[in-house]
């Protein structure tokens, strides 16, 4: 199993600065945005497959920490990263009760491909 490249403790911090993402091999990075729950509590993480990219908190406004760091990937992997994608799960958390929710994940991924 790949080792994970990110801080995954109690107290991670929050994602504020590309350069605290990991270098990420490939031409094109499709990544998953999971939102998962262990005895320290809820966290968002983002992989590529098996690999962990990041791991932070959740907070209460998810749809702007989604486009927050998708802006913060894309800074760091440019042209290369062609979606921030939520699992199904996370999806269902992530815009609850949000009319706009699904609208604004589509234009932030939309905005990596029209660079």
């Amino acid at each position: 199993m790949p080792q994970d490249a990110a801080i995954t403790g109690p107290g991670s911090p929050r994602l504020t600065h590309a350069d605290q993402l990991p270098k990420l091999r490939g031409r094109r990075l499709f990544l998953v945005w999971e939102v998962v729950e262990d005895e320290a509590g809820r966290w968002v993480e983002v992989r590529k497959r098996r690999t962990l990219v990041w791991r932070e908190p959740v907070v209460p406004d998810g749809i702007g920490r989604f486009e927050a760091i998708v802006a913060l990937l894309h800074e760091r992997y440019g042209d290369r990263l062609t979606a921030l994608e939520p699992t199904h799960d996370s999806f269902v958390l992530l815009c609850a009760e949000d009319e706009d929710c699904a609208a604004r994940i589509s234009a932030a991924n939309a905005r990596l491909t029209s660079r």
